[in-house]
């Protein structure tokens, strides 16, 4: 895969006694993040099979929009969601208390609910809710591009553009040494996002109508500049985020297979009723 850096950073001034310390063995993170190694060495690009291992997850989420439209879960959804995101006169959709903060200013309360009434006008909250909720519960996740003025940083963001959540992807970079021992330990961590305008997992047709697995070209995007919001709901033996349709995947399944069965069934039986009724 070949990266081309793009974003920003907001650091942060370092700490004295912030230093990483050695271990054989990687971070643990439950967002779904994919792991790669790589060497200390200074390099200006390198090969990254990012998409054998974001596949089967692509595929999972078409899976999901797939039985969103089945009437009966898309019914179930439309519940969830007017429980989730009630619609009632003169009261807000959400709120940020900030009544435990004793510790800090009014000053600085008030400009946290100005930035937090800023960023529900960014979404448009009052309008989209309900569509931004219910994407989020069938995909599973969701993703935004931070955008702003780099030379004027004090404008702060100035839109929140939605992400497909198939063409983007957490990266996890791992750089490890080895001991005097021999032993593989971690040097250093540093994390990213991959955007890929044409999405993971797609192939290209060859002659003879062959599939061609071919490499993805992706955008590094810095951690700043990309909004993540996962589902919380993981798998133990992947990693990989689920969404909250994951358990409706078999019913759903047994119910349309279920549904074609009586059809057959009813066209095979029709004529054996209409003799039987002569």
């Amino acid at each position: 895969m070949d990266l081309n850096f793009f974003g920003f950073n907001l650091k942060k001034k370092p700490q004295k006694d912030s230093k990483v310390l050695p271990s054989v063995v990687a971070p643990d993170l439950d967002d779904g993040t994919t792991y790669i190694s790589g060497s200390t060495a200074q390099y200006y690009g390198y090969y990254m099979d990012i998409d054998g291992t974001v596949k089967n997850e692509i595929q999972a989420i078409q899976k999901y929009r797939q039985i969103s439209l089945y009437p009966e879960v898309d019914e179930a959804l439309q519940d969830i969601t007017n429980e989730a995101i009630p619609y009632e006169d003169e009261t807000p959709l959400v709120e940020l208390v900030l009544d435990n903060l004793t510790d800090y200013s009014d000053s600085l309360k008030q400009k946290i609910q100005d930035e937090f009434d800023e960023v529900l006008s960014l979404l448009k909250f009052s309008e989209k809710a309900a569509d931004l909720f219910r994407r989020w519960y069938v995909d599973g996740r969701l993703y935004y591009n931070v955008l702003v003025d780099k030379n004027n940083l004090k404008l702060g963001i100035q839109e929140l553009r939605p992400i497909e959540c198939t063409k983007i992807r957490k990266v996890v970079e791992i750089k490890k040494d080895k001991t005097p021992e021999g032993v593989e330990v971690v040097k250093s961590v540093e994390e990213y996002y991959v955007y890929s305008e044409n999405g993971f997992g797609a192939t290209a047709t060859g002659p003879n109508n062959l599939q061609i697995q071919g490499s993805v070209q992706g955008v590094k995007l810095s951690l700043d500049s990309v909004v993540y919001v996962p589902s919380g709901y993981t798998d133990g033996n992947t990693g990989n985020v689920l969404s909250y349709l994951q358990k409706a995947i078999r019913p759903a399944n047994q119910l349309h297979m279920l549904e074609d069965a009586v059809v057959i069934y009813r066209l095979s039986r029709a004529p054996e009723r209409r003799i039987f009724l002569h």
